[in-house]
């Protein structure tokens, strides 16, 4: 018994096949090296891989945590939920003030910048 994707397929002339694809190439088309393109230095995997790893052992941390604060340690789940919402607010009280912190430092960086120029 053919599905009705399967009977699509067999009705459809228009579809075309991988190697009839392949076909249509010009001869002439040069192979592309993906080395020349854009060669990735061995450090930026390294530093991707220890990123990706970071991640996943960060991912695990936060979502082991509550459990093991409710069996372990025996809070309830009130305590919980008032720990996590501290640990956002805290997130997010530090994002603000660095952000503030940020733009200063930039603003008295491209000060003394002017200065240093106007003295020249």
């Amino acid at each position: 018994m053919h599905s009705l994707f399967d009977l699509q397929l067999a009705d459809d002339r228009r579809l075309l096949s991988v190697h009839s694809v392949r076909e249509h190439v010009p001869p002439d088309l040069p192979e592309i090296d993906r080395a020349e393109l854009s060669p990735i230095p061995s450090g930026v995997w390294v530093l991707g891989g220890v990123s990706l790893l970071m991640d996943i052992s960060s991912e695990m941390i936060h979502s082991l945590l509550p459990l093991f604060m409710v069996t372990t340690l025996g809070l309830g789940a009130f305590t919980v939920g008032a720990i996590e919402g501290l640990a956002e607010s805290t997130a997010l009280i530090v994002k603000i003030f660095s952000g503030v912190l940020s733009t200063d430092f930039r603003s008295a960086r491209q000060s003394l910048g002017e200065e240093e120029a106007m003295r020249r």
